[in-house]
């Protein structure tokens, strides 16, 4: 089978698909070019989880969305606290709110504040740990940038999987 990609391309797209795309998404895009014999995987053990996806860069937002998403997971996406608060009051049931630490408008942890009110769960994925207040910050799990989507898969399933941990994971 000849390649769709530039030959140049084709051997860091394989990389990329084999190593950092979840396996569902792989699977159904550049993997079944490179490794046809891969069989879709969806996340089991948490169901449809519903994740609240927080994130201002328009390019993060769409890898990571489509990371959960081809992991399985039910997500929404907001790109503001504002829209965050509109997303959690209208549509309550989240399991996990994933937001950016630093937003336009206010922060993660203003985020994880109302996710908590709401009875979710937070985890802040953010490149300004040093620079976020340590009090507010040190609430919640977190992740910093650049997060691979392997890291941020496994920190999700075990956030999802304690069931016995407050909103706010550290205190």
């Amino acid at each position: 089978m000849r390649s769709a990609f530039h030959p140049a391309c084709e051997r860091p797209l394989q990389f990329v698909a084999m190593n950092y795309m979840p396996l569902a998404a792989a699977a159904g895009t550049l993997a079944a070019h490179f490794a046809p014999d891969l069989v879709p995987f969806t996340n089991h053990r948490h169901g449809m989880a519903r994740i609240l996806l927080v994130e201002d860069d328009a390019n993060v937002l769409m890898l990571l969305e489509h990371v959960l998403s081809g992991d399985g997971y039910d997500v929404d996406t907001a790109s503001t606290v504002e829209q965050a608060r509109s997303h959690l009051a209208q549509r309550p049931g989240y399991d996990l709110v994933v937001a950016d630490g630093r937003l336009p408008d206010g922060t993660g942890m203003e985020v994880g504040d109302a996710a908590a009110r709401a009875g979710a769960k937070t985890l802040i994925v953010t490149g300004f740990a040093f620079q976020l207040p340590r009090e507010e910050l040190g609430r919640y799990d977190y992740l910093l940038k650049p997060v691979r989507p392997a890291e941020l898969l496994r920190a999700i399933g075990r956030m999802l999987e304690s069931s016995s941990r407050p909103s706010t994971a550290r205190q």
